[in-house]
């Protein structure tokens, strides 16, 4: 297996980095230059994905493993709680990570409830190390010991691990002591050389402790992403409304960090949607436009519905684009392509007859001197 994965696409392709988690686009000429690179893994797309209107397959594809979770947030996106008993099976997982495979999908990430609580968590976590993807988890950290032993062997990408604020805050929204239970289980997994990062949802309950978890995670050598609060699931019920951070909040941001020297990657969130499908911002890679173009991820619930998406919570009936128990992936996804096609233009930038290159300029252009001067692997 070799560090680049190069996938053919109507605009080109694109490069998959699997040591730094990137993806870029390259035209026609360079794909077909690159196709003889050794140190490149084609993707072998079948005849009808090349037919998609948009990408021929996911980048990134979302389990969502289970509903069940041992917490009850009061923002949780999908209505959480240790009551849900609603998971994918096994025997599906492994069928759709084959499925996966074939049809060029980048990357796997799985979320819940809380992922960790499926039944066969670590079997599946092993089945999709061995399909030769890089996973991603999201959890709350509270855990067994034993569970979270088990998690710092399992060879995961990066672990994301939420937290909405310093400790009273964190518990007020999360459950009492789960704060230094969260606390507890990024140590230990950082002593074990796992790669972890915070993840931390704005909104006015906990905005006055931002910069104080900035220097906590600065303290745990853990990155961080600030992310907005989107009003679905139990968030909709919360007052007051979202709280939307401005420019203002953002130059804040920066100039805290210049300031004390912090030298975690902090990634904020003003906005999930930007109105320029093509404009390519550093470290954005969440937004999505109101057009069809950005949504280049498939998210799969624990009732098998599939959404086409920009981001992990799009689970709304407008973007359901078919069912994994009684749909293939690929039926699925070529469902997701057309239905994404037909969004184009939405955002008011991008042309219905200009696809090709919104698509292409949608992510960022490879260097490819700097790509190709990449060691060779050993062996």
């Amino acid at each position: 297996m070799h560090r680049f994965v190069l996938r053919q696409e109507r605009f080109g392709g694109l490069i998959f980095d699997r040591q730094h988690h990137t993806i870029s686009a390259v035209d026609d000429r360079e794909y077909t230059m690159l196709q003889r690179e050794p140190r490149f893994d084609v993707a072998r797309c079948a005849e009808y994905q090349k037919g998609c209107e948009t990408l021929v397959a996911p980048t990134k594809v979302f389990f969502v493993l289970t509903k069940k979770c041992n917490l009850r947030c009061l923002h949780c996106s999908n209505d959480s709680d240790p009551r849900r008993d609603e998971i994918i099976p096994l025997s599906t997982v492994e069928l759709l990570l084959t499925e996966c495979q074939e049809m060029g999908v980048f990357e796997i990430a799985i979320n819940g409830g809380e992922p960790l609580t499926h039944p066969d968590f670590f079997t599946i976590v092993s089945s999709i190390k061995q399909h030769g993807f890089p996973l991603y988890l999201n959890t709350n950290g509270v855990c067994s010991r034993k569970t979270l032993d088990k998690l710092c062997d399992t060879g995961i990408e990066s672990i994301k691990i939420s937290f909405e604020g310093l400790r009273e805050n964190h518990d007020k929204i999360r459950g009492k002591g789960n704060f230094d239970r969260a606390l507890h289980a990024v140590r230990r997994l950082k002593k074990a050389g796992c790669h972890v990062r915070l993840n931390y949802t704005l909104m006015e309950e906990n905005r006055a402790d931002c910069f104080g978890l900035v220097r906590l995670a600065d303290e745990l050598a853990c990155d961080l992403k600030i992310a907005p609060l989107i009003p679905v699931g139990r968030a909709r019920s919360l007052s007051p409304p979202p709280y939307i951070a401005g420019s203002g909040f953002q130059q804040e941001l920066d100039s805290f960090c210049r300031e004390n020297r912090i030298k975690i990657s902090v990634e904020m969130m003003l906005e999930m949607e930007t109105g320029n499908c093509a404009l390519v911002e550093k470290g954005l890679s969440y937004q999505h436009t109101p057009c069809g173009i950005r949504h280049v991820h498939l998210s799969i619930d624990s009732d098998g519905k599939a959404y086409s998406t920009g981001r992990q919570t799009d689970f709304c009936a407008e973007l359901e684009v078919g069912n994994v128990y009684v749909q293939s992936l690929s039926a699925i996804w070529q469902q997701a392509a057309a239905k994404n096609r037909a969004a184009v233009g939405r955002c008011g930038f991008c042309s219905r007859t200009d696809v090709r290159t919104v698509l292409g300029s949608s992510f960022p252009r490879t260097d490819l001197h700097t790509t190709l001067a990449c060691p060779m692997p050993k062996g």
